[in-house]
């Protein structure tokens, strides 16, 4: 009998611990994948957005036919989109670390939200940089001659599309830190059951029925 009540117990402890094992995650995997793929391109759109305020304001610098006053302005927005590019490009590298790991968002959380942390530094600077350059943007457009109009114009779309791009992206990593807390929902679990060829909710409660009934024989034994 002895024997028989020790076999009982190990068994109650093996459906303790399946019971735990196929409680679904606490990270919403769904979401935290989305977000993390919707920074990624508006960091490539960043960089983009970067590039073409290089490449137009340079255009202007370039033109003899402008006036110095006009050309240096446009070399101090030029410069500056040097630095954004760079920025972008960090960005970039974060976005691509990210990527890695959200594959596992439950082991590597602590990773995750230092990387995003890294992120909103970046995108922080990046905005900062291009905020001090309104004036100089708006005063560009309106000094500019016809034959660099367009390149102007060019200039101040892109800087006011990379604004809002970086306001995005600091939107998107909110929504990633509360997708990380988030409880898994019910889509994910039904995925996972899916793999397991079991539904982990149903599992659970099986598991203490189970336990119930073979109690139940112990304390009649």
């Amino acid at each position: 009998m002895k024997n028989l009540n020790f076999k009982i117990k190990a068994f109650v402890c093996f459906l303790m611990i399946s019971a735990l094992v196929c409680m679904p995650v606490s990270a919403d995997e769904d979401s935290i994948k989305k977000v993390a793929e919707g920074i990624s391109e508006d960091s490539d759109k960043l960089f983009e957005l970067s590039e073409t305020v290089l490449l137009q304001t340079k255009v202007i610098v370039k033109d003899d036919t402008v006036d110095q006053d006009i050309r240096d302005l446009a070399k101090t927005i030029h410069m500056v989109s040097h630095e954004l590019e760079d920025i972008a490009s960090k960005m970039q590298e974060k976005s691509a670390e990210l990527q890695t790991l959200i594959t596992d968002p439950v082991k590597n959380k602590a990773a995750i939200e230092e990387t995003i942390g890294d992120i909103e530094a970046e995108c922080n600077e990046f905005t900062g940089k291009l905020t001090v350059q309104h004036e100089n943007v708006h005063d560009l457009v309106f000094r500019v001659p016809e034959s660099c109009e367009a390149n102007a114009d060019a200039t101040h779309d892109a800087a006011h599309g990379a604004e809002k791009v970086a306001e995005h992206v600091l939107e998107q990593t909110q929504e990633l830190t509360a997708a990380l807390s988030a409880p898994a929902s019910p889509e994910n679990t039904q995925s996972a059951s899916a793999k397991t060829h079991a539904s982990p909710g149903f599992g659970v409660i099986a598991t203490i029925g189970v336990l119930f009934v073979v109690l139940f024989a112990v304390r009649k034994n």
